[in-house]
């Protein structure tokens, strides 16, 4: 996991620029002739280039960040599913505030909202229905990833 907390920090500002850039873009309809409202929600796309571009095309390397990133994002879940039933908002917020970082890095459109609100919510007195809410869909969206990383690695 060193390697890609290393990497967090230098990614993060320059993807939430790139991100607030092409939401507002799309905003204004300009798509580039995708149709996103359906598969936005079905099929979640997610960007690892930037977990990996550090791996200097090193393939095995990739393959062990997208490893990690998958192995981490399980527990991650696992922890999160935890602290919803034992009813915890503040474990919630904090795992949230945890996975926020690499959630902007792969580009999680769908779950960046939820995961900002947790990181924002962390350390307060948080409503449970809500933060319940925002974390089931950071569940729903982190199991995506996983999937996506896992059938990316099988085509190689």
């Amino acid at each position: 996991g060193e390697k890609i907390n290393a990497v967090e920090d230098e990614a993060v500002s320059t993807v939430e620029d790139d991100i607030m850039a092409e939401s507002s873009i799309k905003n204004e309809g300009t798509t580039t002739g995708e149709d996103t409202s359906e598969t936005q929600t079905l099929n979640p796309e997610f960007n690892f280039a930037r977990l990996t571009e550090f791996s200097m095309d090193d393939a095995e390397a990739a393959r062990n960040i997208l490893n990690t990133f998958a192995d981490e994002t399980r527990k991650n879940i696992n922890k999160l599913e935890d602290a919803i039933s034992r009813k915890n908002t503040s474990e919630m917020c904090a795992i949230g505030h945890k996975m926020l970082p690499t959630f902007i890095m792969i580009e999680a459109r769908d779950a960046i909202p939820s995961l900002q609100w947790l990181d924002e919510h962390k350390g307060k007195d948080t409503d449970y229905d809500t933060a319940e809410s925002h974390t089931r869909t950071v569940i729903r969206i982190a199991d995506e990833a996983i999937h996506q990383i896992k059938a990316k690695l099988k085509e190689k």
